[in-house]
């Protein structure tokens, strides 16, 4: 048997077809209706009140109720016809995706639902893509604006200028030896006047031929203005993304600081500076421009030693010492060499000229017939071949001792004449009494002097 809807295959005594849920009786009695009946006249099936006969004899009409859903065919009263059955919605089978519908169409059957991205979705979407916009920012500010040659040289440049030198230091080694960076130190650049000024950093520019960058820096160090090209070389990368330059030209100036060989220190910036330590590329020197004259009040014989150090106005002197003085002398990068001459205090005159009293008067109370260094005093004793002498007593009869040269360029001095008076016992043999007797002498007292820790050594000739 076949659904009289769809046309599918259903058993015999099926009431609903198992396709499409469409009742098949009520379609069947349809279509029997159709052929061998005719039309119901709805109308017999509308309950009208009869009259009935009460016990008094008075007729009313009867109370009549909803008759039962049968209805009578006007041909033939006495005729029952089947019950009419509302047919039900076929049941989606379970299983299948499909939801029963409760809407009030029972005969429809509800199609698959289609849900869209949740809300968490969504946000995640959506905070995702913020990310990546927010990154790919960062990488073209940072490729752009950080991570740049230019920036590199800026920052290093900034630090200079500032007096951060142990910062510069970290940032581009400077390839000087740790005993050698004495000047390279923050306290070196303490005075902010003494560092660089009106700083200019050009934009870097490409090298035909060559990965390297190169720019201009300008700067005045005491009104006086200097240019330093600065080389930056393509060094690796940087958080993978992003290229590295290293600067290849560190800003170090060298200074070349010549003192006297009476001196190990030197001062500078108020740091105090071991020559024998820091300093480089030693050379004996002599002071130039030396007003004539004064030839020997200066230590002429000297020593230059190279130091390292950042651009800044630099003032080196001499060690506070007791038997020096020399000026300060400002060092600006124009002139990259200095002289610290020396020149000798009253105090060093004054206490050589008292060691050299203090020989001559070893040499006055001296017994001997000779002594070294006391030819003022000494007398001609020694030419008496036979004569034997005892008794002596000398004594200086020009008053007191005076240096009569003095260079302190040679660490040499001599005394003006000094006139001695010897008194003396001789005889020529045993039996002999001793017989008294004088003489006179003269002479100069001369040596060499040197100082060094502030002491005074003095040998004499």
């Amino acid at each position: 048997m076949k659904c009289v809807y769809c046309g599918t295959d259903i058993d015999a005594d099926s009431r609903f077809c198992t396709h499409c849920g469409k009742p098949q009786e009520s379609a069947r009695s349809a279509e029997n209706g159709n052929a061998d009946s005719a039309p119901i006249d709805t109308a017999a099936t509308t309950p009208v009140p009869m009259p009935s006969a009460t016990s008094d004899g008075e007729t009313t009409l009867m109370d009549f109720h909803e008759p039962s859903p049968v209805a009578m065919p006007t041909s033939d009263p006495t005729a029952v016809l089947a019950p009419v059955i509302t047919p039900q919605p076929a049941q989606p089978q379970a299983g299948l995706g499909y939801e029963a519908s409760n809407s009030a169409d029972e005969g429809t059957v509800a199609s698959p639902e289609h849900h869209g991205p949740s809300r968490r979705t969504v946000v995640i979407c959506s905070v995702v893509a913020v990310v990546v916009v927010l990154l790919a920012g960062a990488y073209i500010v940072l490729k752009n604006f950080v991570f740049t040659p230019d920036k590199m040289l800026e920052s290093y440049v900034s630090a200079v200028a500032e007096g951060r030198f142990e910062s510069a230091s970290k940032m581009v080694d400077p390839g000087i030896e740790n005993d050698s960076r004495v000047l390279l130190h923050d306290d070196a650049a303490k005075d902010a006047s003494k560092r660089m000024q009106n700083v200019q950093v050009a934009p870097t520019h490409t090298v035909p031929n060559s990965p390297d960058r190169v720019a201009e820096v300008s700067y005045t160090l005491n009104g006086v203005s200097h240019e330093k090209r600065m080389i930056m070389q393509p060094s690796g990368r940087r958080m993978l993304f992003f290229n590295s330059w290293k600067i290849n030209t560190p800003m170090i100036d060298t200074v070349n600081i010549a003192v006297p060989d009476a001196f190990t220190h030197v001062e500078v910036n108020g740091i105090d500076v071991n020559l024998a330590k820091a300093g480089m590329h030693r050379k004996s020197v002599t002071a130039p421009d030396v007003p004539s004259g004064d030839e020997d009040d200066v230590l002429k014989d000297m020593t230059s030693y190279a130091l390292p150090t950042y651009p800044v106005v630099e003032t080196a002197k001499l060690p506070q010492s007791k038997y020096f003085e020399s000026d300060s002398v400002k060092l600006d990068g124009k002139d990259a060499s200095v002289y610290l001459v020396a020149r000798a205090t009253a105090a060093l005159k004054d206490d050589l000229l008292g060691q050299v009293r203090k020989h001559v008067d070893s040499c006055e109370a001296s017994k001997d017939l000779a002594m070294q260094g006391c030819a003022f005093s000494n007398g001609d004793f020694q030419s008496y071949t036979n004569e034997a002498v005892t008794n002596i007593t000398r004594s200086v009869t020009n008053g007191s001792v005076k240096l009569d040269r003095f260079s302190l360029s040679s660490s040499t001095f001599t005394t003006e004449p000094i006139y001695s008076r010897i008194a003396y016992q001789y005889r020529f043999t045993e039996n002999e009494d001793w017989k008294d007797s004088t003489t006179t002498d003269s002479g100069l007292v001369s040596g060499k002097f040197s100082i060094k820790d502030d002491k005074l050594t003095v040998d004499f000739d």
